[in-house]
């Protein structure tokens, strides 16, 4: 078996790493749609601010706010503290701890990132690459972007984090990925890739699997890898508290560590995304997955190295039967 099979070239991580910040990205943050981004940001960055500082019930109302910001949109205090199960002091004293002068000021810059988000990811896209049609060098140009989203990551992943991850893959029986929608896509590929590189690994199918069967063989050698970006599925959440309860290592792979799906994980790998694109995601996410192969290849490089053997032998047995 060539060693070639089990050693990672980490080129894009030191490419991304030399890359630079280009001026048309500066100038990208300047636009007309501003004012808006600098307001979601500052909702979602007061909560990453203050969380440590908020009460056991006013998490609750952050985690709510996250997960259902309609809610607070449409409602008034007193209505959203009964459907949360807070009082409505609660959800007022949570927006003074987030320097709001009140509920009405919290629920103005909700209503105005909602807005802000109506677009679709698709309609996101299509408007990134539009500064580049008139490019000479599309193709360049995009690469770069994405290189420059890959950086971004670096910043966002630490690497006891990632080796936490590995660990815990390694000493598990079983891992399972779950992604739903337009996650299912790189959950499919990190479960095909770990097939061959830990003891079990499988993905979740949403047509055919049942999560109720399934979770009645979880345990603590459990490994859950769940992949949750805007707009989250509740599904997906769904099954990550179930994993939860029943003592598996959840790792939530997702666009913010404060999304829906962190709060019932072991471990958040957070992959930076746009706005409410999922397809800019892509570049680094896959990244990521890479690397999580990569690495596994080398922690387990023996045990690796035995079932690439035992593939290719497989392999050849049942080419040479194709052939006859």
């Amino acid at each position: 078996m060539n060693e070639k099979h089990l050693i990672f070239y980490p080129t894009l991580f030191r490419i991304a790493k030399r890359s630079k910040t280009s001026k048309r990205n500066k100038k990208r943050t300047k636009t007309s749609s501003g004012g808006f981004r600098r307001i979601m940001v500052t909702i979602r960055e007061k909560i990453r601010t203050h969380y440590a500082q908020l009460t056991k019930q006013q998490k609750k109302v952050a985690e709510h706010l996250l997960e259902n910001p309609e809610l607070f949109i449409n409602n008034t205090a007193s209505s959203v503290g009964e459907q949360i199960g807070v009082s409505e002091t609660t959800i007022i004293r949570f927006c003074y701890a987030l320097k709001y002068s009140g509920f009405s000021q919290l629920q103005k810059e909700v209503f105005a990132e909602q807005l802000r988000n109506e677009k679709n990811a698709l309609t996101h896209h299509q408007e990134t690459t539009k500064r580049f049609k008139n490019d000479q060098h599309f193709f360049t140009e995009v690469v770069k972007e994405s290189l420059d989203r890959i950086e971004g990551m670096l910043g966002t992943i630490s690497e006891t984090a990632f080796e936490k991850v590995l660990q815990s893959i390694s000493k598990s029986k079983k891992v399972l990925t779950v992604g739903l929608r337009s996650s299912y896509a790189p959950a499919h590929w990190l479960a095909f890739s770990l097939r061959m590189l830990c003891e079990d690994a499988q993905v979740y199918n949403q047509n055919t699997d049942d999560i109720v069967q399934l979770s009645s063989r979880m345990d603590k050698q459990w490994v859950l890898i769940a992949f949750s970006f805007k707009r989250y599925s509740k599904e997906t959440l769904d099954i990550v508290r179930i994993a939860k309860n029943k003592g598996a290592y959840i790792v939530a792979i997702t666009d913010d560590v404060l999304a829906p799906v962190s709060q019932n994980a072991d471990i958040v790998l957070q992959v930076p995304s746009t706005d409410s694109s999922t397809l800019d995601v892509t570049p680094p996410l896959f990244v990521l997955l890479h690397a999580i192969v990569a690495g596994m290849s080398v922690i387990d490089s023996e045990q690796v190295r035995q079932r690439i053997l035992e593939y290719e032998h497989n392999f050849e047995i049942y080419r040479t039967i194709i052939e006859e």
